[in-house]
Formats: C-alpha cells, sequence, structure tokens
C-alpha cells in the first residue's frame, strides 16, 4: 500500500470515528443482569440508549458461569467487552448488528430458533 492510499483510508477512518463519537454511539457502560431467560448482557452507550442481548446467545461465552460473566470488562474506546480472566471477548458493533459467533455458530442458532 502506498503512502497516499494509507493516508486517504486513515483520514477516512478518523472522520467515521469522530462521527460516531459526536453521535454518542459507543459504549459508557456495560453490566450483566439476571434474566428471565438466563444472563443478560446490557451494554449503556453515551447518547443513553441500551442493547440487551442473552448471554446465551453469545458463541464466545455462551458457556460461562455466571460468576466468570460478572468479571466482565469495557475496553476503549467503547466497543469490545473483555473477560480477561476467561481470555474471551466481544466486538459490541458486532452484536448490535446481529453477528454473535463464527456462520456456524449462526445457522446453529438460527435451526434452534422456534418456527
Amino acid at each position: 500500500m502506498d503512502n497516499a492510499t494509507f493516508q486517504a483510508m486513515y483520514e477516512r477512518a478518523t472522520r467515521e470515528g469522530q462521527a460516531i463519537r459526536e453521535r454518542g454511539l459507543y459504549a459508557i457502560d456495560a453490566r450483566i443482569e439476571a434474566g428471565p431467560d438466563g444472563d443478560l448482557i446490557v451494554i449503556r452507550y453515551a447518547n443513553g440508549s441500551e442493547f440487551r442481548i442473552p448471554a446465551r446467545l453469545v458463541q464466545d461465552v455462551h458457556d460461562l458461569s455466571p460468576e466468570q460473566l460478572r468479571h466482565m470488562t469495557l475496553g476503549e474506546p467503547g466497543n469490545t467487552l473483555f473477560w480477561e480472566e476467561e481470555g474471551r471477548d466481544a466486538y459490541i458493533p458486532g452484536l448490535v448488528s446481529g453477528c454473535y459467533g463464527t456462520r456456524a455458530w449462526m445457522q446453529g442458532l438460527k435451526e434452534a430458533a422456534p418456527a
């Protein structure tokens, strides 16, 4: 990649990142809550909105105990969840877009879903 191409890509990424920050579309807090069907990962954004997902749907953490789930931390700049003791992580934009794991994992969720 030449320098001009790199510079153009860098500038575009910087603009997109700034737009995300201006709209408050980055996580400022994350926690685990007990839900009726198991633990929920709850992500709070700078703009005040929240995203909730059952932990059992997320491939990298579906098998963690409630105690292990609670050891989650939010990474900077607010786009990744970490379970450092377990060596696990989850990319928040992927979760929000409906991608909870590999293609095979997602196919398994689809097949297990009620018709």
